[in-house]
């Protein structure tokens, strides 16, 4: 069995779980799991922006660039990661950027971050190693705010309205209650794993080894999981905006 086949049979068991969960549930507390899981991620998305200015001017994005710095110093020459930033220096980052397994979007993403370093004011990053660190980090907490915060918060109002759905007393017939209880908790099931995909596909397009390339190609291949996963970036690019959900 190949990849794409075993992610469509882990969705697919995903699913099954969810709407067997939404079943023993009920309606209503699947309902309002449904409802506060898309509530929760779209009032979050929606606000992404806003999110990742914050983090910025809090000291996050300085603060993730150090932790990745001495991954991302294995990527050059052993010299150039504390190359101060030169147009020579630059030039050769951009080749060794080239021959890494990145897609275009993040490759032109770190090499605009690089050429801007050569315009700063001093103020900014002084080697070439920290100002490729620092591309990555803005990329990092682009990912997290437009994918992971949102899907966080979708799943923690999900919870919070079951539990508070459940206080009510059940208003639905016994014809209706448990087959709409199945269907919200599968949709609920879907979106969760439709997003978490999502995720999975921005932070992996960070990393540049073979072995990543050869799984996003394989998700991308599946039948439903790729779906899925495709779904999931566009319609966070419409919620988020393409400046801050742009996927790798």
């Amino acid at each position: 069995m190949r990849w794409p086949e075993l992610m469509d049979g882990g969705v697919a068991v995903v699913l099954l779980a969810a709407a067997w969960q939404g079943y023993r549930r009920g309606g209503i507390p699947a309902l309002a799991g449904l409802t506060g899981f898309v509530l929760g991620w779209w009032w979050v998305a929606s606000r992404a922006a806003e999110g990742a200015a914050w983090a910025a001017g809090a000291g996050v994005l300085e603060a993730v660039a150090r932790f990745v710095r001495p991954a991302v110093a294995r990527w050059l020459a052993p010299d150039l990661s504390a190359a101060p930033i030169r147009p020579d220096t630059v030039v050769r980052a951009l080749d060794d950027l080239s021959a890494l397994p990145f897609s275009r979007e993040v490759e032109e993403e770190l090499a605009d971050g690089l050429r801007r370093s050569l315009l700063g004011d001093g103020g900014g990053p002084v080697t070439v190693g920290e100002a490729l660190a620092l591309g990555m980090a803005g990329l990092i907490l682009r990912s997290a705010w437009a994918c992971a915060v949102p899907l966080a918060a979708g799943m923690g109002v999900a919870a919070l309205a079951r539990r508070l759905a459940a206080w009510l007393p059940p208003r639905l017939p016994d014809r209706l209650n448990r087959p709409l209880g199945f269907l919200a908790g599968a949709v609920e099931g879907a979106l969760t794993v439709a997003f978490f995909l999502a995720l999975i596909r921005s932070v992996a397009g960070l990393w540049p080894r073979q072995e990543t390339v050869a799984w996003l190609d394989a998700l991308d291949r599946s039948p439903v999981a790729g779906r899925l996963a495709r779904w999931a970036v566009a319609w966070t690019l419409a919620t988020a905006g393409p400046a801050v959900a742009k996927q790798p």
